[in-house]
């Protein structure tokens, strides 16, 4: 039989505010629109897919495997705004059956593959590996 793996790739930008030469606030970010965008993009994408997900897995009983690659931003976003679409991805990395791989660039070591800077500032799943002792 094939093995099936489904990976994912979660990424949500910060939306920057109109900002001036004659702007004296130090912050560039537009946190209104971040949020309301970022909670209808977990409305209509967010949390349905991993819900799906999730009741997949445990319907097929692992039966195949799934990735997510997510940034620190939206990593960020999520947990400020919509902490339940976190507690789903941990759920999925519960089953054993969803891995979380880092999205950034890292320099790995040679010959284990150690990643120094892989793991996000917030882990989502307690069964995150590292490849050596360095």
């Amino acid at each position: 039989m094939a093995s099936v793996c489904l990976y994912f790739q979660i990424h949500q930008p910060y939306r920057l505010r109109r900002y001036s030469v004659f702007s004296t606030d130090p912050f560039y970010f537009d946190n209104d629109a971040n949020r309301e965008i970022l909670e209808k993009v977990a409305d209509k994408c967010y949390r349905p897919a991993t819900n799906l997900l999730l009741d997949l897995i445990r319907r097929h009983e692992g039966r195949f495997r799934i990735s997510f690659s997510l940034t620190q931003t939206v990593i960020d976003q999520l947990e400020e705004w919509a902490p339940d679409v976190i507690e789903t991805l941990q759920a999925c990395g519960a089953t054993g059956r969803a891995s979380f791989l880092p999205r950034r660039l890292t320099i790995r070591c040679r010959p284990c593959s150690h990643r120094p800077s892989s793991e996000p500032r917030s882990m989502l799943i307690g069964n995150a590996s590292r490849a050596c002792s360095a």
